[in-house]
């Protein structure tokens, strides 16, 4: 099953219109609308906001037809790095940020290595 499926059975599930989804997610109507009918493909970063608002698994909306750039991942790791305060203003790092954000940087490179072989 595809993320726009898998959004649609979800909210029929739960008796969600997309408006209710949208207020629920913090997305907007027209993006729900968007990713329902495959115009929008869907970014790690709203499958994480989805998984969270409705308190289920980033794997219940992963598939194979998702949409995620390279180094989201990383981004993702920067943000939560920066609201917790292991990042400044500034964009300097504490020992803990330097330290996670190299890990990440390291697998996000060998992903990205490892894809480009695959094609």
């Amino acid at each position: 099953m595809n993320f726009n499926e898998k959004l649609r059975e979800f909210r029929a599930e739960h008796d969600y219109t997309q408006e209710d989804f949208a207020k629920i997610t913090g997305l907007a109507r027209s993006t729900i609308a968007e990713l329902e009918s495959g115009r929008k493909k869907v970014t790690l970063k709203a499958i994480e906001k989805i998984a969270n608002k409705t308190n289920t698994n980033l794997s219940t909306w992963v598939t194979n037809d998702y949409d995620i750039k390279p180094f989201d991942g990383l981004l993702m790791v920067l943000e939560a790095l920066k609201k917790t305060g292991d990042i400044d203003c500034d964009g300097n790092m504490n020992d803990k940020a330097k330290k996670l954000s190299m890990k990440m940087l390291e697998k996000e490179t060998k992903l990205l290595y490892y894809n480009q072989k695959k094609d």
